[in-house]
């Protein structure tokens, strides 16, 4: 029977080596690949045979890189992903021997065309293992591929496409028949069929979809997924507004580009982009016009995924980030003592994005379903307070708290509010 194996896994000291290999041969190693490069690497045989990745490089599977972290010893998944383009027996001194079986030739996949980690969550490649996925946490710099993940897993559970062998493992079963409960706890009369699609991403004001069809008119859920939590006020956000300017009397991404960015530039000693490239692009996830800064911030930061680790651990470094997060922290105070939120076009927003949403909230090994009225998400009239100094606190009008932090969700770029 044909064993299955999509990771890849490096950690610095073999990547610095094989970085040496490589160079001589006019390469490079897997961690400093861009993207459509090609790289060299080294397998063991434990995982897969050579036939084995002959059959990947046949059927270019994409492989997932997990680089190790060295600060708590385990391997992350990095978000880059490679395919094989031809691999021979033989080894590279100084890498262990059991992971140095196999030279290999690999070619980074560009990151808007990854299975089971682009936007297009059709593409996503489910494994027997990812099962896991609902029985642990993933690190911060992981969440969000993760749960794509989940959700795909649980439009394939419900729409039957997971293969029967997978559940006889309990953990599968168990996520089945929560899966069914939740379709029999939702489903309508005389329905003859359903379907699950999910419909996550930017843009997107819920998670999945499930449809029951029948004789009538096909009857449609809008299905929120949370991992971890067993109440909606339990989740670390419901919903992430973008462009949060737009909900206050004055522009935060102005204020901190007059007033705050020189200061940045000047410590990193770069220059600062034109205002309107800056504006344009600010809200993107990897804008260009920041991209050095980003650097800079990541090598001090403990936590960075650029995507994989650029944290050096030299003090200059480190002072570089507290430096960026002292900025972001005082302009956002700031801000905050200045600004007038528009509560009424934020409840506005929250009308659009929340009405008729159910909540599958996940923890411990089942689901808890939960509906909200509109005045559970409405704010009300009473004057909001700033908590933490970065944090707008309030009421709804059903009495429920509500906290409206704002962020930047990338360091130095993505300025964002997060609702909870």
């Amino acid at each position: 029977m044909m064993r299955f194996s999509d990771r890849v896994y490096t950690d610095r000291w073999s990547d610095s080596v094989i970085d040496d290999y490589a160079r001589c041969e006019g390469s490079r190693s897997i961690t400093n690949c861009d993207e459509n490069e090609e790289c060299i690497h080294t397998f063991g045989d434990k995982q897969l045979s050579m036939d084995e990745r002959k059959l990947q490089m046949k059927n270019k599977t994409p492989l997932k890189l997990y680089l190790k972290n060295e600060n708590n010893g385990k391997y992350e998944d990095t978000g880059k992903r490679f395919i094989i383009r031809d691999i021979e027996i033989g080894s590279i001194d100084g890498v262990n021997k059991n992971f140095n079986k196999f030279i290999c030739t690999l070619k980074r996949i560009p990151d808007n065309d990854i299975k089971g980690i682009s936007g297009n969550t059709n593409k996503m490649v489910i494994i027997e293992e990812d099962i896991e996925l609902f029985y642990r946490s993933g690190t911060r710099s992981t969440n969000d591929v993760i749960n794509k993940k989940r959700e795909k897993i649980i439009c394939e559970l419900g729409n039957k496409k997971i293969p029967n062998e997978w559940l006889t493992n309990n953990k599968w079963a168990n996520l089945n028949n929560e899966i069914l409960r939740v379709i029999d706890s939702l489903k309508s009369e005389n329905f003859s069929e359903y379907k699950f699609i999910c419909k996550g991403g930017r843009g997107k004001n819920y998670d999945l979809e499930l449809t029951f069809y029948s004789n009538t008119e096909p009857k449609k859920y809008k299905l929120e997924f949370k991992y971890g939590a067993n109440e909606i006020n339990d989740c670390p956000q419901w919903v992430s507004p973008m462009k949060p300017s737009q909900y206050f009397n004055i522009s935060y991404e102005e204020l901190f580009y007059e007033e705050y960015l020189p200061g940045l530039c000047d410590k990193y000693n770069l220059d600062k982009p034109d205002k309107e490239t800056y504006m344009k692009e600010i809200h993107n996830n990897k804008p260009e016009c920041t991209q050095y800064l980003k650097i800079k911030y990541d090598k001090g930061n403990k936590n960075s995924r650029n995507p994989t680790p650029l944290y050096t651990g030299e003090q200059c470094d480190i002072d570089n980030y507290e430096f960026a997060k002292q900025l972001n922290n005082e302009s956002i105070q700031q801000f905050l003592e200045t600004a007038t939120l528009n509560v009424d076009k934020m409840n506005e927003y929250f009308k659009n994005t929340q009405k008729d949403k159910i909540y599958l909230l996940w923890n411990e090994g089942s689901f808890n379903i939960r509906t909200r009225n509109e005045e559970d998400y409405q704010i009300n009239s009473e004057p909001l307070t700033i908590k933490n100094n970065n944090c707008l606190r309030g009421k709804t009008i059903s009495g429920y708290p509500i906290k409206i932090l704002l962020r930047w969700k990338n360091g130095v770029s993505f300025p964002a509010l997060q609702i909870s």
